[in-house]
C-alpha cells in the first residue's frame, strides 16, 4: 500500500511532519535572508562615503534640523572629513 493510500495515523502525521518542515524551511531561508539585508545595510551605512552622506541627512532630518554636519566625507568607520558640526538647541 502507498502512502496515499495510507489513512493510518502515522501516515497523517508524515505527511504534516513535511508540511510543516517545509514551513520551516521557508521561515529560516525568509529570516536569514533578513539578517543579511540588515548587515548589508550596515555595512553600506558604515563602510561607504554615500551610507555616511545617508545617515548624515537621516541625523539631520531626525533632529528636525537641529543637528547640521556639513560636508561629510570618508567612511563612518574611517576615515572621516567633517568640515562643520551644528547643533542647535530650541532653548
Amino acid at each position: 500500500m502507498s502512502d496515499a493510500q495510507d489513512t493510518s495515523p502515522s501516515a497523517a502525521a508524515r505527511r504534516r511532519s513535511g508540511g510543516t518542515r517545509r514551513l520551516l524551511l521557508w521561515l529560516l531561508t525568509g529570516l536569514l535572508a533578513l539578517v543579511a539585508a540588515v548587515f548589508g545595510a550596515l555595512g553600506w551605512a558604515l563602510g561607504t562615503e554615500s551610507g555616511l552622506r545617508a545617515l548624515a541627512a537621516s541625523a539631520h532630518r531626525g533632529t528636525d534640523g537641529a543637528l547640521t554636519i556639513v560636508e561629510p566625507a570618508g567612511r563612518l568607520l574611517g576615515p572621516l572629513r567633517i568640515e562643520a558640526l551644528r547643533y542647535e538647541s530650541a532653548d
